[in-house]
């Protein structure tokens, strides 16, 4: 019984936390609503400005990039390359470490897997050589993009 007062009042402080993907893929775009409160995310230059908010909840902003790798369409994730380039030093200095790596992980336009992305990673990598545990989440994003570039060019090849 005690479990389940705990669990009501949880309950109340959370409140409802809906995240709604444009399944379509056509809008770029991601819908939260938290308690009534719709915050739509486009999935274009501004998103990584709007997760460098320090009042968006932790638990928010993790679901917000899950949500921001789940694309049909990768394209528009052309349009976060720069901005997230930009503020990833900021988001270093500012936020806790989990936090920080969440937005680094989950932001980055993994989906998109092109050789503009490897090249703007590799400038950023080149630029920043002073930040070893930054520069190994970013080395870890950039793998992944790696391999998921020799895996599209295996199955070109058949």
């Amino acid at each position: 019984m005690a479990m389940r007062r705990e669990l009501a009042a949880r309950r109340e402080q959370v409140g409802t936390v809906r995240l709604q993907i444009d399944q379509a893929g056509s809008s770029g775009q991601v819908v939260l609503d938290v308690d009534g409160e719709r915050i739509t995310v486009k999935v274009d230059g501004s998103t990584v400005t709007s997760v460098t908010d320090a009042s968006i909840p932790n638990v928010i902003l993790r679901n917000m990039g899950l949500g921001f790798q789940h694309v049909n369409d990768a394209a528009p994730l052309e349009a976060t390359i720069a901005p997230y380039f930009d503020a990833i030093a900021g988001i270093w200095k500012d936020r806790s470490y989990s936090i920080a790596s969440y937005i680094l992980q989950f932001f980055y336009p993994g989906p998109l897997a092109s050789p503009a992305l490897v090249k703007a990673t590799n400038a950023w990598l080149d630029a920043n050589p002073d930040v070893p545990a930054l520069r190994r989440l970013v080395v870890e994003n950039l793998a992944g993009v790696e391999r998921a570039l020799v895996a599209q060019e295996r199955d070109r090849q058949g």
